[in-house]
């Protein structure tokens, strides 16, 4: 008796089980997509999407009401897939459409430039783009100054034969073109030209200075002045996968004064001239980076020329976007530099959406060193003071025109040093804070 009613039992749920999977057959998820997409159901259509797709269902409508939900919901980076399989059942401007915003709004816009030159003709009129030309330009300006004075004890070292810098302020300014290099390839160029004043004390026991000498051993407008160019290519090999490489030189101009001295009605007279010393850094970069839905993974390796030092510094770089759009992301650099005296690094960004042409962004930055690149090389760290910590933020205003703008503030500190002549050893540190206020102006074409 207990033996018929456990197999009837088995059967009864058999059967139950068997009878609901027949159900849920194709014109069950088709027609159930179908009305939460004309509903605007997005959320429960993903859910019933995502089921479709576990129990063996896979076409061209359900992709593209997969996708359409994600990106109404401005799941943008997750939406991508979903209309990447739609067009391998149907290459059609719409669905070529929705991927392309996907892509661009969704922090890949090499996978969108490559997805151009698939494009049909129809399609590039109406979005206005095109194979070739230029992707953006900007203008960017920074103003640094120290926010303290030299401490009133403070003293040089006496006799002793080196130098110290101690900068004052300085003023950078860039300009900078992106323009595409062929499918899913981009060129970027940048020019920078940066003053530096700064204070500074020299002695050597082997220089005789004239007397009343006006630069030895103190010269309070010792100014530099630095001219930087920045070139990168960024290619995009297809399945998330993109390389970088980047280059960027400076020639740094050092004045350097000489004395003569002539015989002038039984006195001698000195004369000061001041002429310019050379000097140039430079630094190579090599970057592969990987996107995922939610986040991207980038290792790059960087080998670099400064202040007459050989440095290579290997770095990861981890972004993460909870929301799979540019609303809010996140974005982690850890990086070691290789060197004589070799340092620990990192830097963190965090940037979410406030408005609708409002996103704030803000960064701190840690590591008590000199002589290193930030973003692919195109940062350029080659003072001799040594950066202990950066911590700021900016705000970006996109416009509905083609021109974006943002605004931020920075506190430095820093740490100068007393260098030796002889064997480049570091003595008489000062720490002092700086403020720069920065300044992006940005337009694509």
């Amino acid at each position: 008796m207990h033996k018929t009613t456990l197999v009837l039992m088995i059967a009864i749920l058999f059967f139950s089980v068997k009878g609901e999977a027949q159900k849920k057959n194709f014109s069950y998820f088709d027609s159930l997509t179908y009305n939460q997409y004309q509903s605007k159901e997005y959320k429960k259509l993903i859910k019933t999407g995502k089921e479709a797709l576990h129990s063996g269902f896979d076409y061209y409508y359900l992709r593209m009401r997969i996708g359409i939900a994600l990106y109404n919901r401005q799941e943008y980076r997750l939406a991508i897939p979903h209309f990447e399989k739609a067009l391998t059942f149907s290459d059609n401007d719409i669905a070529m459409e929705y991927l392309y915003y996907s892509a661009l709004w969704g922090g890949e816009p090499l996978k969108a430039q490559k997805l151009v030159n698939s494009m049909s003709e129809a399609l590039k009129s109406k979005l206005g783009v095109k194979e070739k030309g230029i992707l953006s330009t900007n203008i960017d300006m920074a103003l640094l100054n120290k926010s303290e004075d030299i401490p009133d004890d403070f003293e040089y070292p006496a006799n002793e034969d080196g130098y110290q810098v101690i900068p004052k302020q300085f003023f950078n300014t860039s300009l900078s073109l992106s323009h595409k290099a062929g499918s899913g390839a981009s060129m970027s160029h940048m020019l920078t030209y940066l003053h530096k004043s700064n204070s500074k004390y020299a002695y050597s026991s082997d220089y005789s200075p004239a007397p009343n000498d006006p630069y030895f051993p103190y010269n309070d407008n010792f100014s530099t002045n630095q001219f930087q160019y920045y070139l990168s290519s960024s290619v995009t090999l297809g399945r998330g996968w993109n390389f970088m490489l980047g280059g960027h030189a400076a020639a740094i101009a050092t004045p350097k004064y000489t004395y003569g001295s002539m015989f002038y009605r039984g006195q001698i007279q000195y004369s000061y001239e001041q002429t310019t010393d050379w000097s140039f850094d430079f630094a190579l970069s090599a970057s592969m980076l990987k996107n995922f839905s939610r986040m991207s993974v980038e290792g790059e390796i960087a080998i670099m020329s400064m202040n007459d030092k050989f440095i290579v510094q290997p770095a990861v770089i981890l972004r993460l976007y909870p929301l799979g759009n540019m609303n809010l992301y996140t974005e982690s650099l850890f990086s070691y530099s290789i060197r004589e005296n070799s340092k620990f690094f990192q830097q963190q960004r965090l940037g979410f959406k406030v408005l609708d042409h409002l996103w704030l962004e803000g960064m701190y930055f840690s590591g008590d060193i000199s002589g290193f690149t930030l973003n692919n090389g195109s940062m350029f760290f080659n003072g001799l003071e040594e950066v202990n910590s950066m911590a700021g933020g900016q705000m970006i205003i996109p416009t509905k025109t083609r021109f974006s703008l943002s605004l931020g503030y920075q506190n430095r500190k820093q740490t100068n040093y007393f260098v030796n002549f002889n064997d480049d050893s570091r003595s008489n540190s000062l720490k002092l804070n700086y403020s720069l206020i920065f300044l992006t102006l940005t337009w694509t074409l």
